[in-house]
């Protein structure tokens, strides 16, 4: 929603949707790619945060919030059942009954200003911790960037997500268990001597233009997972070694072993560039550094042949990875899986109908 009030529409009203749920926490509102920093006041009953960043503060301008400063908001994040105090004194247009019931939202204002305005309404962007999941570990719901949570979040939301029921979710600790594949998210790995990150984690965004693979597959990205639907289950398995839970002997073939090698040699790659959203670097698109298998790369070039000349490079988008260490890690985990290209194909006892 936006609008303009007082003398020459000094004054610009905007009312932004920032999720359609409940968040965890708006942790920074930044304009033009600046962070704002604010101080508060309570008004009307509503925290107030009043901009003091100085390229939004002009003492000359007579329409100031005091002291000069041109933009102040309110906040709410979604768990609010009565509309916002200071939005309602301030804005005609909204009553007592616009509540925006499970939307978090911004109210803000803004005076206009030549200096600080005058190339027209800033961009302005946020940062937040996002939406709280059902933990099946713990049976709570609160806030996380575990990529295996989010999955199951999306599975089971009957507003925005699959609407599958409770009965559909694997949520043991087994193979295949939501709980196991969050376990295994939540693993420290060490990223220089002294320092430790977890292994995955999902930090992103969707709206209603992303369909439902393309959410799914972007969140299964941030873990290098997968996901199956078995015996009437969702299951996900993160990117980490599985332990078998049968053997196959000669006891169990009932026909010889069908083996292919290699279908796709022509298409295999030697080295992967990750492409992510840097978190150092304002949220934008970066590469991470390419990494090059020369074990791969030897296989793949001719005897007495130059290999620079063999050199293929595979790109990996991941739009839910942050950081360039966690980038790095799901790129070689990408590249080794492509390069494995025989399959054996069993025909065995009925036992190994459990297995998925």
């Amino acid at each position: 929603h936006m609008q303009t009030s007082g003398t020459d529409n000094y004054l610009l009203h905007m009312v932004i949707a920032i999720a359609g749920h409940e968040i965890e926490e708006l942790t920074k509102i930044r304009l033009n790619d600046n962070d704002l920093a604010t101080s508060t006041s309570t008004i009307n009953g509503s925290t107030v945060y009043t901009v003091t960043n100085s390229d939004y503060t002009n003492t000359d301008n007579d329409n100031n919030f005091g002291s000069g400063r041109l933009m102040r908001y309110t906040f709410k994040d979604g768990s609010q059942t009565a509309v916002d105090g200071f939005m309602n004194a301030q804005l005609g247009s909204m009553g007592t009954s616009d509540k925006f019931l499970g939307v978090a939202y911004v109210y803000i204002q803004m005076v206009f200003d030549a200096e600080a305005f005058g190339g027209g309404i800033p961009a302005t962007s946020f940062v937040v911790k996002g939406k709280k999941c059902y933990d099946p570990r713990s049976n709570s719901t609160a806030w996380t960037n575990n990529p295996a949570l989010h999955i199951r979040d999306y599975l089971t939301n009957t507003e925005y997500g699959i609407k599958a029921t409770s009965t559909e979710i694997n949520d043991t600790t087994n193979a295949g268990g939501f709980a196991s594949a969050a376990n295994t998210c939540e693993q420290l790995v060490n990223i220089t001597d002294s320092n430790t990150e977890k292994r995955y984690t999902a930090n992103g965004f969707t709206t209603f233009s992303a369909n439902g693979n393309g959410v799914i597959e972007s969140l299964l990205s941030s873990m290098a997972g997968k996901m199956s639907y078995v015996n009437g289950k969702f299951n996900v398995f993160a990117g980490a070694s599985q332990t078998p839970s049968l053997t196959i002997t000669d006891d169990d073939l009932l026909e010889q072993v069908q083996i292919q090698t290699n279908p796709n040699a022509g298409n295999l790659f030697n080295s992967v560039k990750p492409v992510y959203v840097d978190s150092t670097q304002n949220f934008v698109a970066a590469d991470a550094e390419v990494y090059r298998d020369t074990t791969m790369l030897n296989a793949d070039t001719p005897t007495s042949e130059s290999t620079a000349n063999y050199v293929k490079q595979m790109e990996t988008q991941l739009p839910f990875t942050v950081t360039d260490t966690m980038a790095q890690r799901l790129g070689r985990i990408a590249l080794k899986s492509q390069r494995q290209t025989t399959s054996l194909a069993c025909f065995v006892t009925l036992q190994y109908m459990r297995l998925q």
